[in-house]
């Protein structure tokens, strides 16, 4: 019994990673009627979130949160890495605030219509951050399984200008 009880303490002190699973919601604002299809895959204190603020075009946009606090002022815009899986790196510009990033279309390019597509078909996501005191920041996030939950958010808001998946 001693035995026993050791090595499931010893499996228990063995580090651990939590695996990203896509959920899928809808809110409605009782103000307005507005439903918004909000899709995310969480891993402990980080997720990527792909939501809507509004129904219409160019309101698909992802929310990333880090647990690395990233900073306010200076540049809102920052430019970001990423790798979707073995792929190529890829920088684009995000705005940040906190610890989160916001990637939307904006006069700065269309960042939104390059990521979503490609969180949508791919299973790990390498991200690359500058922090506030510019230190790089990277973290690695699972995104297995995202097209179908992207995909309702982008129907549940009636985005037309979104990307194809």
């Amino acid at each position: 019994m001693t035995v026993f009880r050791y090595a499931l303490m010893m499996v228990a002190a063995l580090p651990t990673t939590a695996l990203a699973a896509w959920e899928y919601k809808e809110k409605a604002d009782p103000m307005t009627d507005f439903t918004r299809g909000i899709a995310t895959a969480s891993s402990g204190k980080e997720a990527v979130i792909v939501k809507c603020d509004g129904d219409g075009s160019h309101q698909v946009y992802a929310d990333i949160y880090v647990s690395k606090y990233l900073g306010r002022g200076r540049s809102a815009f920052r430019e970001i890495e990423y790798r979707v899986d073995k792929g190529e790196i890829q920088k684009l510009l995000a705005y940040h605030s906190d610890n989160s990033i916001a990637v939307m279309n904006s006069g700065l390019g269309k960042s939104r219509d390059m990521f979503l597509p490609a969180i949508a078909k791919g299973s790990s996501l390498a991200l690359r951050l500058t922090t506030f005191d510019d230190e790089d920041y990277t973290t690695v996030l699972d995104i297995s399984g995202g097209r179908e939950a992207i995909a309702k958010v982008i129907e549940t808001c009636g985005d037309k200008t979104a990307p194809p998946l």
